[in-house]
């Protein structure tokens, strides 16, 4: 470390520029291993995943990154994903296999011994169950680079694929952070869309409750959209057991009935304007933005192919609404 730092402070005293290839491979990723405490790859990594401020399985608190986890990150009984006893006794792996890369977690010593030899499927299927909402579970994963979607290797217990999918999460992180790749991963899509929907729809209340009142449905909102809302309120008491008409005669709850469309709309829509205009500035801005984010939201949402131009008017839609309306998004990487 000091001779790097040595090496670093003479190339500022001097000014030099260096050029030097860049180099991010999937391959080298999931090969890498923990155990090759000098490998730039094994501890860049290690760098990384303590940047995205891990969080505990269980209870969504930061972990504490100190002390002995760094001195012994490669022993056999801490920090997997797939727990070493599954993989030898399951799989059949052998110990140089058990180590690798996309395979290591910070996992906390008192949960290390719960989880035991239990397959990833198993545990993290118990643990996701402890959450009333399954975004808290999911955001949890997301600060450690975990794959959890429908198609993650976890559920069918395929370590060779999760260590792919896991590679490519943390490979996807590496480039952004270097300024490689702005994008958006497939993994964080939805919830970064359902965060940013949500954001609009609060924006919508506050802003019209504190400029009509309280009941500001009837003289806020256009005659069309407020029909359309009531058509599917019915629909969706039709449909779902449980459920009356009288649970949504609170504003906020009828808003959660719109479409992206309608937001336009709303926002526009009589002397509105001039209170959202503190937020947004330029209606004519904010019309495209919205245009951009429902196209983009509505490819996501029924998984249609979004191209390259949708790609890009979506991811800035999707930061310039996160910026107007200071939501967090750091999670799903949009500063």
């Amino acid at each position: 470390m000091s001779e790097d730092a040595k090496w670093i402070q003479n190339l500022i005293t001097d000014g030099q520029q260096i050029d030097y290839p860049l180099s991010l491979d999937l391959n080298s990723l999931v090969n890498g291993s923990m155990a090759f405490t000098t490998s730039a790859i094994r501890n860049g990594v290690l760098c990384l995943l303590n940047l995205k401020h891990p969080l505990h399985f269980e209870n969504g608190t930061e972990i504490q990154i100190m002390g002995e986890h760094f001195s012994k990150f490669n022993l056999a009984e801490k920090h997997h994903i797939f727990p070493v006893g599954f993989l030898r006794d399951q799989k059949n792996l052998e110990t140089r296999q058990v180590h690798k890369i996309p395979n290591f977690c910070f996992i906390p010593q008192d949960l290390n011994r719960r989880l035991g030899d239990k397959p990833p499927s198993i545990y993290l299927s118990r643990i996701a169950e402890g959450f009333s909402d399954l975004y808290d579970f999911e955001k949890i994963m997301r600060s450690h680079l975990i794959p959890v979607g429908e198609d993650s290797g976890v559920w069918a217990d395929d370590y060779q694929l999760f260590l792919r999918q896991r590679a490519q999460l943390i490979l996807d992180e590496i480039k952004r952070r270097c300024g490689v790749s702005s994008l958006i991963t497939n993994e964080v899509r939805n919830p970064a869309i359902d965060s940013i929907e949500k954001g609009l729809r609060e924006n919508i209340h506050i802003t019209l409750a504190s400029l009509y009142g309280p009941d500001y449905w009837r003289d806020a909102i256009p005659s069309d959209i407020q029909k359309s809302v009531t058509d599917r309120i019915e629909e969706y008491v039709r449909k779902t057991a449980g459920t009356t008409k009288s649970m949504f005669h609170d504003p906020r709850a009828r808003l959660d009935f719109c479409d992206v469309a309608d937001y336009v709309k709303i926002i526009s829509f009589k002397q509105n304007w001039s209170s959202f205009s503190a937020y947004y500035r330029s209606r004519a801005e904010c019309e495209q933005m919205l245009r951009d984010f429902k196209d983009f939201r509505n490819a996501v949402k029924h998984n249609r192919e979004v191209d390259s131009v949708l790609n890009h008017r979506g991811q800035a839609a999707l930061i310039w609404f996160a910026r107007v309306l200071n939501l967090d998004l750091a999670d799903y990487g949009i500063y």
